[in-house]
């Protein structure tokens, strides 16, 4: 697997997360989402948070600052005003399946079990929750892996083997452009590589 054409790009993404104030200002904020994701987002929290609480964990993402005006976006937060049982029972099941570790099969019934919350928020809520198993699955990380593999679009049969050689090839080459991790980027980052 070839990941050359993709190392000096990786090299520029991480030499910017330490060198370019505004990226490091996000950095930090996107430390606190995920501190805020684990403190909330557990076992033992979930069962106690109110609907407000929950609303207020949903909006401080970037999945619903993005879709805000959305329908999808409203839907959640109507929900979890709403249902907030549904929501803390559907938390519940996502935070059990992550650390069991997901297969597509389980990403598509926590789909339905959260009403209103579609893949790109779902998959934003599984990497602030489980930063160093989980990312982004949204338009732009699409756009990115399809533009950058020869392989079939999703739409197409064997797509989720499609996706995991992607993920794959993806990791390979962020492995072999930053070497070790702790010796190559700040602590936020070290979980990517």
């Amino acid at each position: 697997m070839d990941t050359s054409p993709l190392q000096s790009l990786i090299r520029r993404f991480v030499d910017t997360q330490t060198t370019d104030p505004l990226i490091a200002q996000q950095s930090q904020e996107h430390r606190r989402r995920i501190q805020a994701a684990q403190a909330v987002l557990t076992r033992e929290r979930i069962p106690t948070l109110g609907r407000d609480e929950i609303a207020a964990f949903l909006q401080d993402t970037d999945a619903w600052y993005g879709v805000r005006g959305s329908s999808s976006s409203g839907a959640a937060c109507s929900g979890a005003r709403r249902a907030a049982g549904d929501l803390r029972d559907g938390l519940l099941e996502l935070v059990r399946r992550g650390e069991a570790g997901l297969a597509a099969d389980d990403f598509s019934a926590l789909l339905d079990i959260l009403h209103g919350i579609g893949p790109a928020f779902l998959s934003e809520i599984l990497a602030l929750r489980f930063p160093d198993r989980y990312w982004l699955w949204n338009g732009q990380v699409r756009a990115f892996l399809n533009a950058r593999t020869s392989a079939s679009r999703t739409s197409c049969p064997g797509a989720r083997k499609v996706i995991a050689a992607r993920s794959t090839w993806l990791s390979a080459a962020i492995w072999r452009t930053c070497g070790a991790p702790s010796a190559r980027l700040p602590a936020t980052l070290q979980t990517t590589c």
